[in-house]
């Protein structure tokens, strides 16, 4: 008869019970790949890998597992082939060893070997561990460059920014500090120096202690923010997108008209929400939303468009900025 447990650690209760009847575990055989390492506790061999599981010898008996890890729960599945003897451990705790102490006991008693406290053994491996990382918090200013301060007043870091694999971020102004927000997750930030800040505690602790670094481009303005959302991998990099209002039609009609380059006329056109730029003799240019509210020539990127308006907003003409030179041009009036 093949023994399975089905084990649930729920707020640090456990509860353990054996199913009867259970079918029966075919015996495993796994050519495996050797790690190497060097063993940490005597009675439990390095783990190997093999066909996707984790290859061990627990006390003398053949063992193969795989575990997962999500925010919030952990799960492990534990099999010792030969003993007909099948575990799966469910939490509702965060990356905890537990899910990984619980089967050795469950293994000890099925096995009728000798017990070994390894839950009292796990709670002092975690106090060493948990000390080592107060003492090391104390140090964390040592990675801060002291006397620095953002290059940019708040305002200019907020706005929403994208990426094509990870989805939109948010970053807006709360109070005097930047917050951000990320797949539902809303963490303040505080400056850490130059332009990076720092995650501070939230309802969600994800991004507390993150580093955001946010970078400016040619022109000056806060084009993209780094997050390293991926321990394994290098930094994630969000680009800040441009004002939504320069993709909407009745804001944009404001710049439609005529303008008086030097030496030639300017027309600008809008087509739907694209606003289009023509000289005499000349293919129309179109104009894409670039960040500070202007525009640059879609098949001339080096050139951009910077609006004028008076003080009542009403647009008065453009400056046609290109490399090492700027045009101005007068709005004609209608």
């Amino acid at each position: 008869m093949s023994k399975w447990v089905i084990a649930h650690l729920n707020g640090g209760q456990f509860d353990g019970k054996k199913l009867a009847n259970a079918p029966t575990i075919q015996d495993m055989h796994l050519a495996h790949m050797t790690t190497g390492a060097t063993p940490q506790i005597p009675e439990i061999s390095p783990s190997d890998y093999g066909m996707g599981w984790f290859t061990e010898s627990y006390r003398g008996h053949n063992l193969v597992e795989h575990g997962g890890n999500i925010d919030g729960f952990s799960a492990n599945v534990v099999l010792l082939p030969q003993d007909d003897i099948g575990m799966v451990i469910l939490t509702n705790l965060n990356g905890t060893s537990l899910r990984d102490l619980i089967a050795n006991v469950i293994a000890d008693r099925l096995l009728s070997l000798k017990p070994i406290d390894w839950i009292g053994q796990g709670a002092a491996r975690r106090a060493v561990a948990e000390a080592a990382a107060k003492e090391g918090e104390k140090k964390k200013e040592l990675t801060r460059v002291p006397g620095t301060h953002p290059s940019h007043k708040l305002d200019d870091y907020a706005g929403e920014y994208e990426n094509p694999g990870y989805g939109p971020l948010r970053v807006q102004v709360s109070g005097d500090q930047l917050a951000v927000t990320f797949n539902g997750i809303a963490t303040p930030l505080a400056h850490w120096h130059y332009d990076t800040f720092n995650g501070l505690k939230a309802s969600d602790p994800t991004f507390e202690e993150m580093k955001f670094g946010f970078l400016t481009d040619t022109r000056g303005f806060i084009s993209a923010v780094s997050v390293p959302m991926e321990p394994s991998v290098k930094e994630i990099v969000f680009t800040k997108k441009p004002e939504a209002r320069l993709y909407d039609a009745a804001y944009l009609k404001r710049f439609a008209g005529s303008y008086d380059l030097p030496g030639q006329p300017l027309a600008l056109s809008l087509k739907g929400s694209v606003l289009t730029a023509t000289l005499p003799g000349a293919p129309p240019w179109e104009l894409v939303p670039v960040l500070g509210g202007d525009f640059s020539l879609k098949q001339l990127q080096v050139i951009t468009i910077h609006f004028l308006a008076d003080e009542s907003g009403e647009v008065t003409g453009l400056e046609f900025r290109q490399p090492g030179t700027v045009l101005t041009a007068k709005k004609r009036k209608q």
